[in-house]
């Protein structure tokens, strides 16, 4: 078993913390405790989502976890190509430094493992049949 974390962009930790942070730091300074309340636990939600986001190599398995949202099992047999991308369509990646995988008759998951080719590489052993595109 394989296990590796999402790579996340420093630029997009700075945005989202950045925002709600200063949110957060108003809400203190004008005693606002009703928007204090409701951004504290979205920061958590955040925070944990970003810490627990994984892709977990197992057997023939590529298992996408992210954290309390659940988690998607894809077939490393099925899949068919990966693909070096930037695409900004949402998905469990904290970077724009994705791979994208498909797998199925249309489906295909955007991912951001920290080390992409390292990632391919043991997708590869598993599935030599892969199309890999750069």
């Amino acid at each position: 078993m394989k296990i590796y974390r999402s790579k996340i962009d420093l630029w997009l930790f700075l945005l989202i913390f950045g925002i709600l942070g200063g949110i957060l730091i108003e809400s203190i300074l004008v005693r606002e405790w009703l928007v204090l309340a409701i951004i504290l636990p979205v920061i958590i939600f955040i925070a944990l989502l970003m810490y627990s986001l994984r892709y977990i190599i197992d057997g023939d398995v590529l298992e996408i976890r992210t954290g309390i949202l659940g988690k998607t099992k894809i077939p490393i047999s099925g899949i068919k190509s990966v693909e070096k991308t930037r695409n900004p369509l949402s998905a469990p990646a904290m970077s724009l430094k994705r791979l994208e995988i498909m797998y199925g008759k249309y489906d295909f998951a955007l991912i951001s493992p920290t080390d992409r080719d390292a990632f391919i590489n043991d997708l590869l052993e598993i599935n030599p049949g892969i199309q890999v595109k750069f």
